[in-house]
């Protein structure tokens, strides 16, 4: 077990994720992804999937293993029957260390994503009607700030940031690359640096607000 994988585990056991506000997340439709980690020649990679064209929604975007939940389940199973059925990995086979916070997405959803540690080396089995490649980038590299770039764009009413992360393999960017985000802040306190000045400029105007 590597040390990132550790320090994942000990800052997850006890986080809860955030749920959306009732008022907005009644209004979506409820889905789930797993962020599957896992050790290779002592590096931790995270795993992506590209979807493909022949998707309803997010064709051709980098995303985690996922989608909508189904009626009588609950969002966990959702997200592991979502990535056995994407990438072949059996839910035995995973083993969940933590939920991250809710996030709403423009396609009408709310994810709930769940952490997870996977097998490595590990057999996928791509469903290519969904998936058309699996893409594992090195954890480390997404605390380099050279890839990173944010944008302001409006969603909900509001200007909400985007992240993008722009390595050789893919851009990681959107939900997804917001749900690393939370991960890395959660686990490691990290945060982009632009990202940071948004919120220290909002902090600083709600507080203008209040008095």
């Amino acid at each position: 077990m590597s040390d990132h994988l550790e320090r994942i585990r000990n800052a997850l056991k006890d986080y809860q994720g955030k749920p959306l506000e009732f008022s907005i997340r009644e209004r979506l439709t409820a889905s789930a992804v797993l962020a599957p980690l896992y050790v290779a020649e002592g590096r931790t990679y995270l795993l992506f999937t590209l979807r493909s064209s022949k998707v309803r929604d997010h064709k051709g975007q980098i995303s985690f293993p996922g989608g909508k939940r189904e009626e009588g389940e609950s969002t966990l199973e959702c997200a592991l029957r979502e990535t056995e059925e994407e990438i072949g990995i059996h839910p035995q086979q995973v083993e969940i260390i933590g939920k991250l916070d809710e996030v709403p997405v423009i396609s009408n959803h709310v994810i709930t994503p769940y952490v997870g540690i996977i097998p490595y080396p590990h057999k996928l089995t791509v469903n290519a009607d969904e998936i058309e490649q699996v893409i594992p980038i090195p954890l480390e590299g997404f605390f380099d700030p050279s890839i990173y770039r944010l944008q302001l764009s409006p969603f909900m009413g509001r200007n909400v940031p985007v992240h993008f992360f722009y390595f050789s393999e893919a851009t990681v960017w959107g939900a997804t690359a917001r749900i690393v985000v939370k991960l890395l802040s959660t686990v490691y306190g990290f945060l982009p640096e632009p990202y940071r000045e948004v919120l220290e400029k909002e902090r600083k105007e709600q507080g203008l607000a209040r008095r």
